[in-house]
């Protein structure tokens, strides 16, 4: 389902449904904003990539920064800055706060840690369809099809769609 797609679904579900506001997120960095000029915000769409990566590992759904810095720091500057965006590591971090999905907490040593909505890493961690479909639309949207299998190597994405079960 297209998220503009709203017949017959109240609004309050695409305002307070996780999953709905991530596929809102998805369509909006892989596509064009309200007066339809493109969006371009390659370090969040890295960002994604890593979480949705981290999802296909089944690993928790919240990262300590200073354990991750490096590596996102890595991926944004090959794959983020060569395309004009962010190269900071806490860039992305920080800012995906406003989409309403992640939060940013002190763990018990006052070391930041961000923490992915639970019904929202549920539902990645569940369906490995919409993991595909997000990543997908995502490198589709910024970077040429030559560099994908480079980009999913270097953050652990898996190649390809899951096989359909049965």
């Amino acid at each position: 389902m297209n998220v503009n797609d709203r017949r017959n679904i109240p609004s309050s579900f695409f305002e307070k449904h996780p999953i709905m506001r991530w596929a809102a997120l998805t369509e909006q960095l892989a596509g064009r904003d309200d007066i339809g000029e493109p969006i371009h915000d390659p370090a969040q769409a890295v960002f994604v990539l890593l979480l949705v990566a981290r999802a296909c590992r089944y690993k928790p759904g919240s990262m300590r920064f200073e354990e991750h810095a490096t590596q996102l720091q890595t991926v944004l500057e090959r794959f983020s800055k060569p395309i004009g965006g962010e190269s900071a590591p806490n860039y992305p971090f920080w800012r995906f706060q406003e989409h309403g999905f992640w939060r940013l907490e002190p763990n018990a040593d006052g070391k930041v840690v961000g923490v992915c909505e639970e019904r929202l890493w549920q539902a990645l961690i569940q369906h490995p369809w919409m993991r595909y479909d997000l990543a997908k639309s995502l490198l589709d949207a910024y970077w040429p099809e030559e560099i994908h299998a480079t980009i999913r190597n270097a953050i652990a994405l898996p190649e390809g769609p899951p096989p359909r079960q049965t």
